[in-house]
């Protein structure tokens, strides 16, 4: 799946962002301010990215509360990049909101409020339902016949 795959893109750019945060306590307290923004902007992008396919798979499910729900957080995670005139995923962010994101928010929104009648969750719910990506990315254990 898709999603899985950004997701765990998205935990390596967490863990990068994590370790240059703690490397700022030492001698590497100069890192520039740059490249934090780069590493938080981008996490932000491939998260939401996730989040749209994910939006997608329960929109096919018929779990629309799901489905407006992911859209609504994916959306917001854009919003937030667009605001940062000086990102380098400010492009990407236009793009993804003026693109898929748009037209299928207002498709699984009307899907809920005419066939589904779902109850839409919080993002705090969605996050903790947000599936792992490592098992994709972890190294293929070798298997020697006997």
């Amino acid at each position: 799946m898709p999603a899985n795959l950004l997701l765990g893109i998205q935990e390596r750019y967490n863990s990068a962002h994590s370790s240059l945060r703690t490397l700022q306590g030492g001698e590497f307290r100069n890192a520039s301010s740059d490249i934090q923004n780069y590493m938080r902007d981008g996490q932000r992008v491939i998260l939401a990215q996730a989040m749209i396919y994910l939006a997608q798979v329960h929109s096919d499910n018929q779990k629309y509360g799901n489905a407006v729900g992911f859209m609504r957080d994916a959306r917001e995670l854009l919003i937030d990049v667009k605001k940062r005139n000086q990102s380098v995923h400010v492009t990407t962010a236009s793009m993804l909101l003026s693109g898929p994101l748009e037209p299928l928010y207002s498709l699984y929104r009307r899907n809920n409020d005419t066939i589904g009648f779902e109850s839409i969750p919080s993002s705090d719910d969605l996050r903790a339902r947000l599936p792992s990506g490592r098992t994709l990315l972890s190294k293929p254990v070798a298997y020697s016949p006997s």
